[in-house]
């Protein structure tokens, strides 16, 4: 999956990606819904059902 572009115009459907496939999914979303797929991606807010049982964890600031 993580060659493949998956479609999901809806936000039930980004959130089976991420369930199933984890925040590096490569989904192809409306730009009407990019800040609220980003935000679920990163775990900044929506509903936490997302990463029930993951961990999630952010690289170090190289800079």
């Amino acid at each position: 999956y993580h060659t493949w572009m998956f479609e999901a115009s809806d936000p039930p459907v980004f959130k089976w990606y991420l369930k199933t496939f984890g925040k590096d999914v490569n989904l192809f979303v409306d730009h009407s819904q990019i800040v609220e797929f980003n935000a679920w991606r990163l775990g900044l807010w929506g509903d936490s059902d997302i990463w029930k049982g993951k961990r999630l964890s952010y690289p170090a600031n190289k800079g």
